[in-house]
């Protein structure tokens, strides 16, 4: 019998088809693979081209992933005075919310897509020892990610400018004559290129500062409708007072640097993480965190080797700063 023939017999028929299954597999295994393997940057910013108004979709997935990142949020936010909305308008249009992201061309990885060396500079900062698992950590990559962004705001002094400098980078915008003092007006023009496109950068930096900064107010809906808290003014001066004593008010910094830095940046991490968890404001976390029955306030004392009095002496002292930021809002 001729091999043509035996080809056509039913036996080796059905032997073709489970063949030609078994190559469709790769194929079923890449289609069907959660996006957060496999992100697609250039749809997202080609989308974002088209107008600032795209810039955060909020479509399924990155409602469920805001939802769940909420409290880590809130943590960075509170953490490095970023308002959480900036943050999470970065956070959604670089990652969609995916905390294994990866890009393999700029190697970016996590929630906000840093680079290795942002975050190794970043983690210093904020005083953290860096892990190259550290990125694909949400609250890690997340406060590396608005730290880095706070620096940017305060080197050139407006949010959009932030933004494009988080985008290009900061030498982009200095090798564009863009400074503290300069108008965005002036600035968007002189922004209106694509960085690196060897990246994968395929819009502006003027139509990313753009996007990021129309698309805040849809976050603050969201999160309205929601009823996910949002860090009010107080709450984000008392803790910034505490972390950075030289920029409190006149009337509370004999306090504040009367008080051991160590304590003052324990009492900050213990209100942090009281409100990221409990979605209270400062006046409810304060009798959450100094409450004398409260564990917070043990882990407080016994880390800084201090007494009673200490933790007494710091709930005046935050008392102090929450009355001197409700009036100051």
């Amino acid at each position: 019998m001729s091999y043509y023939l035996v080809a056509l017999e039913p036996t080796h028929r059905h032997r073709w088809r489970w063949l030609w299954l078994l190559l469709l597999i790769p194929w079923l295994f890449i289609s069907l693979v959660p996006q957060t393997y496999r992100w697609d940057q250039e749809e997202r910013e080609a989308l974002l081209a088209e107008g600032p108004a795209y810039a955060v979709a909020l479509n399924g997935q990155e409602q469920r992933s805001l939802v769940a990142l909420w409290p880590d949020l809130v943590y960075a936010s509170l953490r490095t005075g970023v308002p959480v909305e900036d943050i999470v308008v970065v956070m959604l249009h670089e990652s969609g919310g995916r905390v294994s992201a990866y890009n393999a061309r700029g190697g970016a990885a996590g929630l906000m897509q840093l680079i290795h060396s942002t975050a190794v500079s970043m983690a210093e900062k904020l005083g953290m020892t860096y892990t190259p698992g550290m990125r694909f950590n949400a609250r890690d990559n997340l406060l590396m990610g608005a730290e880095y962004l706070a620096d940017q705001h305060a080197k050139f002094g407006s949010w959009r400018a932030a933004f494009a400098a988080y985008y290009g980078g900061p030498g982009s915008l200095e090798a564009s004559g863009v400074g503290p003092g300069t108008p965005w007006s002036e600035a968007a023009v002189r922004l209106n290129w694509v960085p690196d496109p060897q990246a994968g950068n395929t819009i502006t930096m003027t139509a990313y500062a753009e996007g990021m900064a129309a698309s805040t107010s849809k976050i603050l809906a969201y999160a309205a409708r929601h009823h996910l808290w949002i860090p009010d003014d107080t709450s984000m001066r008392v803790v910034q007072w505490l972390l950075h004593p030289n920029t409190a008010p006149a009337s509370e910094r004999p306090k504040l640097l009367a008080t051991p830095t160590q304590l003052l940046e324990q009492a900050a991490g213990a209100l942090i993480s009281a409100m990221a968890t409990t979605s209270q404001d400062i006046t409810g976390s304060i009798q959450t965190t100094f409450s004398w029955s409260s564990g917070h306030v043990a882990q407080l004392l016994e880390a800084a080797g201090l007494g009673a009095a200490a933790a007494e002496g710091i709930a005046l002292v935050v008392s102090g700063l929450a009355t001197a930021a409700a009036a100051a809002a």
